[in-house]
């Protein structure tokens, strides 16, 4: 009996012990029901900006009854998404995109998702890319030869709208072998309604059902309801896998299930043709529109990377082959991504309870990666608010190994596209730089909205100035 009791006393003393040594989470204190619901709601970058400013890089704050964890370190960062990968899943702000993602590679977890990305890589294979390439620069050239021959008084564009149209029809012609240059507008307009639908929600006390009929919710199942048409018609007018290489990327994905598993429901072929509608062209037309601002801001830059575009190029079509010696515009388009990362926060909701250093972080907690700060904090990147290509010159080694780059993401959930992704940047911005500068117009401050993806705020009118 007194050995049971000095066991229980020991086991006791452990476990106050133990959480005396765990130190509190720092954080905003925020309003007593809502917390810093309406910080967060006001504008989320500011809110994580101020939050890692003066917290630090584990940060703990409330919306509404919810906790969530705010990770500002690149160790933190590895410890999720790859040293303890198994007890993190999808999160905020992706599952409230259900409804148009559905069980895509985006929200999907476990073995549904490992068989979805094998699926899905076949689309990205090396066979595919030249064929891929040839197709997004004939769509540059479009771009570029319809801005040719605007009048000299209409040489002012929305870059990041016609960024968003140019990178819909790359993924039309290369992923699903449609021409969506009439539709490019409509797709837009939908996806930017749910997109903000979406993260509405996720800043919500209360998600009502999408079923009930508010002005919010009517929009976005109008929007939902468009998409879903579209994405039908795509699916039904794929081209069966035939050996000739043009094959759609449904063909693809029914082969290749078909060889295994019997065949692939409609379902999922829904949810993996809208996922990729969506990711396949927001991120890319952001970091081409921040490209645009920031080589606009940076003459020197700008020079530069003209100078190896027309050696390089000589005048002629930009091929695969191009791409390893645009070194320089590849530098451009990294430090692009560090700055104004497209997919800005990594949402994942812990399983079991965990430790990070001596912090314990609950079971069911959201834990977010704050992708923006850590491609700024100052203990990894010398002057970090500052445009500068040379951080990732060959002969340099940037800290991305260690977590504090992540563009793409890391550990076994790294994008897809992300091969895909910098081809198309590189190409697009060799093809247009090869004929046009571009200008910022007025005094308009341009503002990041970070929603899904990072995106100027209001648009990004510049105007275009020729070369050749």
């Amino acid at each position: 009996m007194q050995l049971q009791d000095l066991d229980y006393r020991n086991a006791t003393f452990a476990k106050v012990f133990q959480r005396r040594s765990e130190k509190r989470v720092p954080g905003p204190r925020g309003r007593r029901l809502i917390g810093s619901l309406l910080e967060v709601r006001r504008n989320r970058l500011n809110f994580v900006m101020h939050a890692t400013g003066k917290y630090g890089d584990l940060i703990c704050f409330r919306m509404g009854p919810k906790r969530l964890y705010l990770l500002n370190h690149p160790d933190h960062a590895r410890h999720v998404l790859c040293d303890n990968v198994a007890n993190y899943r999808k999160g905020l702000g992706l599952n409230e995109a259900k409804p148009l993602l559905g069980d895509g590679l985006l929200t999907s977890d476990g073995e549904l998702w490992a068989s979805q990305r094998r699926l899905l890589q076949v689309a990205f294979n090396n066979k595919r890319m030249e064929e891929f390439s040839d197709l997004m620069i004939t769509a540059a050239q479009t771009t570029v030869e319809s801005w040719q021959e605007r009048e000299p008084g209409e040489q002012v564009v929305d870059i990041a709208r016609e960024m968003v149209g140019l990178t819909i029809n790359i993924l039309g012609s290369t992923l699903f072998r449609i021409d969506l240059t009439e539709r490019t507008e409509d797709i837009s307009r939908d996806l930017t309604v749910l997109t903000r639908w979406a993260m509405s929600r996720m800043t919500s006390l209360w998600k009502l059902p999408m079923r009930l009929p508010t002005p919010e919710n009517r929009r976005a199942r109008a929007a939902l309801s468009r998409l879903e048409s579209l994405v039908e018609r795509m699916i039904q007018e794929h081209q069966p896998v035939d050996g000739s290489g043009n094959e759609t990327l449904v063909s693809l994905l029914t082969n290749q299930n078909s060889e295994s598993r019997g065949g692939v429901t409609k379902k999922q072929m829904r949810d993996e043709v809208m996922t990729l509608l969506l990711a396949g062209h927001e991120t890319t037309a952001a970091t081409l529109a921040w490209t645009w601002y920031l080589l606009a801001q940076h003459p020197e830059v700008e020079r530069r990377l003209h100078a190896e575009v027309d050696q390089v190029l000589a005048g002629r079509r930009a091929t695969l082959a191009d791409v390893p010696r645009l070194v320089y515009t590849r530098m451009a388009i990294c430090e692009t991504l560090r700055l104004y990362p497209p997919v800005w926060l990594l949402p994942r909701k812990a399983i079991n309870a965990d430790r990070l250093g001596q912090h314990l972080i609950p079971a069911k907690s959201d834990v977010l990666v704050s992708v923006y700060t850590i491609h700024r904090h100052p203990q990894f990147w010398d002057d970090a608010g500052r445009f500068d290509p040379e951080r990732f010159a060959p002969d340099k080694n940037p800290e991305r190994e260690s977590c504090a780059y992540l563009p793409f993401g890391a550990g076994p959930r790294t994008c897809l596209g992300s091969r895909f992704g910098l081809m198309e940047v590189t190409l697009m911005v060799a093809t247009i730089a090869q004929r046009f500068s571009l200008r910022l117009v007025g005094d308009q401050e341009v503002e990041p909205e970070a929603s899904l993806t990072l995106h100027p705020r209001r648009g990004l009118p510049m105007s275009l100035r020729r070369r050749l």
